[in-house]
């Protein structure tokens, strides 16, 4: 406006390079966003794009009558993650046993539905009662690389630098 009522060459100039700023920015901001910004290790382990591309994988391949077990190692929130990824009906959500907790001062959920997230001291009972009962199940772990002890994992998601994040293991117990 003051610009603009110095004169309106001076007001055409000011909006001119206002927006050529905010092309210039604009542009830089989304080559790195949809470049190496996914790639970055503190971008790709805060929003869990190892958990989010297991899922993915999973999603097509899991019965309702499977079992899931997603490790919490390096996660905040693994359920509310799945919970996303996978699709699960809100419906479901609110119609079928789910279990919170606290842990380390934060509610977590420890299991929903099918899946089970491994806080420590909090699945394993849940683990120990599916393989006491005489039924052979089959299950799903998401893990850490060598986590359990589980070896040959049926799917390997890759952080950005070509390690392995996380492993997929499918045992029946």
């Amino acid at each position: 406006r003051g610009l603009r009522a110095q004169s309106r060459a001076a007001a055409l100039a000011g909006a001119g390079t206002l927006a050529l700023a905010a092309v210039v920015l604009d542009g830089r901001f989304l080559v790195r966003y949809f470049g190496e910004y996914n790639r970055r290790p503190e971008i790709y382990h805060g929003y869990h794009a190892d958990l989010v591309e297991a899922a993915y994988w999973l999603k097509s391949r899991l019965r309702q009558d499977d079992e899931v077990f997603v490790t919490t190692i390096g996660m905040n929130e693994p359920w509310a993650i799945t919970l996303v990824t996978l699709g699960h009906d809100p419906r479901r959500w609110f119609g079928e046993g789910r279990e919170m907790r606290v842990v380390d001062g934060w509610e977590v959920y420890v299991r929903y539905g099918q899946m089970r997230f491994m806080y420590r001291g909090l699945w394993e009972p849940e683990y120990l009662r599916l393989e006491g009962d005489g039924v052979p199940q089959h299950a799903w772990f998401v893990v850490r690389p060598g986590e359990l002890d589980l070896k040959d994992p049926v799917h390997v998601v890759r952080s950005p630098d070509g390690h392995d994040a996380l492993w997929i293991c499918e045992l029946t117990i």
